[in-house]
């Protein structure tokens, strides 16, 4: 996992890189294991039993870059709608509303991730 080896300051899959914080906050708190339910307002609702806490930051990691491209906009595909028990944030506007320590961790720190859907035209 190159970005979180690279950077684990930042994407590291433990508790306290930012990106830890970040799904701490989308959850509405710390949980090392999946809680039987998460409180009311999180926007970040993973519920496998397997997935351990860096399993769930590999996979918010997931929901947060495709929103941040827009490749969740209902306007492409029912993903975000089909996804809505686990994640409800479908497009870049929606993360800076919502999520703000992702946006920024995506947007504001220098990196070069992905910026557009991969479509093949380049």
């Amino acid at each position: 996992m190159g970005w979180y080896n690279t950077y684990p300051e930042y994407f590291g899959d433990r508790t306290g890189s930012r990106i830890a914080d970040a799904m701490d906050t989308a959850r509405g708190g710390q949980f090392q294991t999946v809680p039987n339910g998460y409180p009311e307002g999180a926007w970040y609702s993973y519920d496998d039993y397997t997935c351990d806490y860096s399993c769930q930051i590999h996979e918010y990691f997931y929901w947060i870059l495709m929103a941040n491209i827009d490749a969740l906009d209902p306007a492409y595909t029912n993903k975000c709608a089909d996804s809505e028990e686990e994640w409800h944030v479908c497009t870049k506007d929606e993360l800076k509303q919502i999520d703000p320590l992702a946006y920024d961790l995506l947007n504001n720190q220098g990196f070069k991730l992905p910026t557009n859907i991969p479509i093949g035209n380049y």
